[in-house]
């Protein structure tokens, strides 16, 4: 499943689809476990993001 999230406005949406029941949370289909390609304009950008993950604890590191 593809969800093709490019900013911010993207994530509000499906958080409120899943909310207000319309979408069921990825973990409910993927078994607890999915991946995701993250893409951004540059290195920094993509560091703060692995850093806010690692932050949150749902990093997972090879």
């Amino acid at each position: 499943m593809r969800l093709d999230i490019k900013s911010r406005r993207d994530v509000d949406l499906l958080v409120e689809n899943i909310n207000s029941k319309l979408s069921k949370p990825l973990k409910n289909l993927t078994d607890n476990c999915h991946y995701h390609t993250i893409i951004a304009e540059n290195e920094n950008i993509l560091n703060e993001v692995e850093d806010k993950l690692k932050e949150l604890g749902i990093l997972l590191e090879e």
